[in-house]
Protein backbone atom coordinates (compact mmCIF):
# COMPACT_ATOMS: atom_id res chain seq x y z
CA UNK A 1 0.00 0.00 0.00
CA UNK A 2 1.77 3.08 -0.93
CA UNK A 3 -0.53 5.78 1.28
CA UNK A 4 -1.84 3.13 4.31
CA UNK A 5 -2.37 6.94 6.10
CA UNK A 6 -5.88 6.70 3.42
CA UNK A 7 -6.82 3.32 4.50
CA UNK A 8 -9.13 3.08 7.16
CA UNK A 9 -10.01 -0.76 8.82
CA UNK A 10 -13.68 -1.64 10.10
CA UNK A 11 -14.08 -4.53 12.07
CA UNK A 12 -17.49 -6.07 12.52
CA UNK A 13 -19.41 -2.54 11.37
CA UNK A 14 -16.95 -0.43 13.98
CA UNK A 15 -14.07 1.58 12.85
CA UNK A 16 -10.29 0.28 14.41
CA UNK A 17 -8.55 3.28 16.07
CA UNK A 18 -5.04 3.67 13.96
CA UNK A 19 -3.45 3.75 17.32
CA UNK A 20 -5.21 -0.05 18.36
CA UNK A 21 -3.73 -1.41 15.47
CA UNK A 22 -0.56 -3.26 16.50
CA UNK A 23 -2.34 -4.48 19.61
CA UNK A 24 -5.90 -5.23 18.60
CA UNK A 25 -6.89 -8.93 18.60
CA UNK A 26 -9.45 -10.88 16.44
CA UNK A 27 -11.63 -13.53 16.73
CA UNK A 28 -13.26 -16.25 14.56
CA UNK A 29 -15.74 -15.15 12.67
CA UNK A 30 -15.03 -10.96 12.78
CA UNK A 31 -16.12 -8.76 9.62
CA UNK A 32 -12.78 -7.49 8.65
CA UNK A 33 -12.91 -4.47 6.05
CA UNK A 34 -10.03 -2.05 4.79
CA UNK A 35 -11.71 1.20 3.34
CA UNK A 36 -9.70 3.23 0.91
CA UNK A 37 -10.49 6.79 0.43
CA UNK A 38 -9.97 7.59 -2.97
CA UNK A 39 -10.76 11.49 -4.40
CA UNK A 40 -11.99 12.51 -8.05
CA UNK A 41 -14.07 13.23 -10.19
CA UNK A 42 -14.38 16.10 -12.23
Amino acid sequence: METPEYVSVSINEEFAKREDFETQTLSEGDVVEFLYFMGGGR
